[in-house]
């Protein structure tokens, strides 16, 4: 008789970004691996992420959205973590993975109460590399190391979280692996493609279209590329910057486009649901944030033939070698990304040298395959070593490492 499949439970509060493609691209094939997949999240708006959502629910992922926030909010954190209990002791996961900060501290509280035997927890992005209060980042470290106890394995996007996370004693021991993120490679479209694309956000034929996407967001630096823009418009000409996203620093970011009268070459055009044509569209990339995790924008433009400049800070360091596979410039020196972006648009060789080496990177070390592969690996390592556990304490525990190879065999 077949045994049940085994029982996966993602929980994340950030349901946008990089964490929605993240799960786009991981989800599904955890469950055409064989693996009963269910996902908490809580979209900020539902228009835009609704899409999302109904992708996953037609591949057969279970998915319930509770409300949660980023900042401490006593009441609605409480609702949050009642809601997660009752649904992990109704279905009994066999694992649950958490992921970003809030979903890591509310899903593994809700683990240790629901009395789930493996968790795994992916912060994604340290919070603590992205914070800058001297009072909040203290903080942030000491309830991390708090969770760590409860928490049976990290996978980390990025080598560079993870060294981050050994130093600040977040982690220690051998209870973590590194599991890059990944794309499907795809073949880039000819510029011919664009025709319409180009229209609709007015952009004549001779203009270089440098761009971004990225949340409307403090850290990811978008202030640099609006503040570079003049400079590079003077250096290389007709210029325009496209800026694809939404989130709380549009209105500023508006008033800073206004008060350097650069609402003629910079653009602000919201959430786009096609952000890989848009990064092909563009002849150069921007990605300036103070802190990534393993950017999904980097890996996409990597895929798509495009010129990468990025600040030079863990994570995008990680993926863009600078003058290999990227530019990379000091974070925060406007010259500096001003300087890298104009040389990137001049020098077409050194462009198609870097784009060349980024794919075969894409092909060699970032495809989607080798990534769920490598987590699926993981899986079978915690599982394992709870099954053992449990037969050591001799507590009634099912044969999960059978389930996790007769689900990956089918």
């Amino acid at each position: 008789m077949r045994a049940r499949p085994v029982s996966v439970l993602h929980v994340t509060e950030g349901y946008e970004g990089g964490v929605v493609t993240y799960m786009r691209h991981v989800l599904p094939r955890q469950r055409a691996a064989g693996f009963d997949v269910s996902l908490v999240c809580s979209p900020r708006d539902l228009v835009i992420q609704g899409d999302s959502i109904r992708h996953l629910v037609r591949r057969g992922i279970r998915v319930h959205v509770i409300p949660m926030c980023r900042a401490i909010g006593p009441i609605t954190d409480l609702l949050a973590l009642k809601k997660l209990v009752r649904i992990m002791r109704r279905e009994k996961f066999d694992l649950v993975h958490t992921h970003c900060f809030k979903g890591g501290v509310l899903g593994r509280l809700a683990a240790v109460v629901a009395g789930c035997g493996c968790v795994i927890h992916t912060p994604h992005c340290l919070p603590s590399t992205r914070c800058t209060s001297r009072i909040v980042r203290p903080a942030l470290l000491a309830i991390e190391r708090f969770l760590a106890r409860w928490t049976d394995h990290y996978v980390f996007v990025s080598q560079s979280q993870s060294d981050i996370a050994h130093h600040e004693k977040i982690v220690v021991g051998g209870r973590s692996s590194v599991v890059g993120n990944g794309v499907s490679s795809t073949v880039p479209f000819h510029p011919r493609d664009f025709r319409g694309l180009r229209r609709e956000l007015n952009l004549v034929n001779e203009d270089h279209v440098v761009g971004m996407c990225a949340r409307l967001c403090g850290y990811k630096g978008i202030d640099q590329l609006i503040l570079a823009a003049p400079d590079i418009q003077r250096a290389v000409g007709r210029t325009r910057f496209i800026i694809a996203g939404e989130g709380p620093d549009r209105p500023r970011l508006e008033r800073m486009i206004r008060h350097l009268n650069l609402r003629d070459i910079v653009h602000l055009i919201g959430h786009r649901a096609d952000v890989s044509s848009l990064i092909r569209l563009m002849d150069v990339c921007v990605v300036s944030s103070r802190a990534e995790g393993m950017p999904y924008v980097i890996l996409e433009s990597f895929n798509a033939g495009t010129p990468v400049v990025a600040s030079d800070v863990p994570g995008n360091a990680d993926l863009v070698r600078h003058g290999h596979t990227g530019l990379l410039y000091p974070y925060n020196r406007i010259d500096q990304l001003a300087h890298a972006v104009v040389h990137c648009l001049r020098d077409c060789a050194l462009c198609r040298q870097m784009t060349e080496t980024a794919r075969l990177q894409i092909e060699h070390h970032h495809s989607l395959d080798r990534q769920i592969g490598n987590l699926l690996a993981v899986y079978e390592k915690v599982i394992q070593k709870g099954t053992q556990a449990a037969e050591r304490n001799k507590r009634p525990n099912s044969s999960h490492v059978a389930m996790l190879h007769e689900g990956r065999s089918s």
